[in-house]
């Protein structure tokens, strides 16, 4: 770790009215980490804002939260599954921090935070990720957390024609 959390950091959830900093946060990490997100970047640009806005409405089904140091600098989503048969289950989804905030638990930070938000919800025991095998750092928190690795998506993506694998990790929820 390179150096501890600025001062200023602030963890929250985002809503609908937040889209405009948090849309060009989410492209960019489209663009720059294409690896990491089963998202096209250029597919995303090309989206209306309106439908993009309630990805950010927070309720029982789903949220996101931001880091602000005093912008917007990181953020994670969840969604849970639809359903009688599967709401039992949510999926972590989008982490993302500007590359010179990393290194500094800002992610952990906002990973604590879903999970914290997500075991207040009603009926949820899981919560499942899927994460690139080449995102070693991204893979060692989701183990540190947790998390643990209980299959592989073969050419999850294809990025320019190489394919990618995938882990697929879950967090069981309120251990008995």
């Amino acid at each position: 770790m390179k150096n501890k959390a600025p001062e200023n950091l602030i963890i929250k959830l985002l809503s609908e009215k937040d889209i405009e900093i948090y849309w060009p946060l989410r492209l960019k990490a489209l663009k720059e980490e294409p690896t990491s997100f089963g998202a096209d970047y250029e597919e995303s640009k090309a989206l209306d804002l309106k439908d993009v806005a309630s990805r950010l409405a927070c309720n029982d089904d789903s949220f996101v939260i931001g880091a602000f140091c005093p912008d917007l600098i990181g953020c994670v989503g969840f969604f849970r599954q639809k359903g009688k048969k599967g709401r039992h289950q949510g999926t972590i989804w989008g982490l993302y921090l500007v590359p010179e905030y990393r290194g500094m638990n800002i992610a952990r930070q906002l990973m604590v935070a879903a999970i914290m938000y997500a075991q207040e919800l009603p009926d949820l025991e899981f919560l499942k990720l899927s994460v690139s095998i080449p995102n070693k750092p991204a893979t060692k928190l989701y183990k540190s957390l947790g998390f643990e690795k209980y299959g592989v998506e073969p050419a999850a993506l294809k990025i320019d024609g190489k394919d990618i694998d995938e882990a697929l990790m879950q967090l069981k929820l309120h251990q008995d």
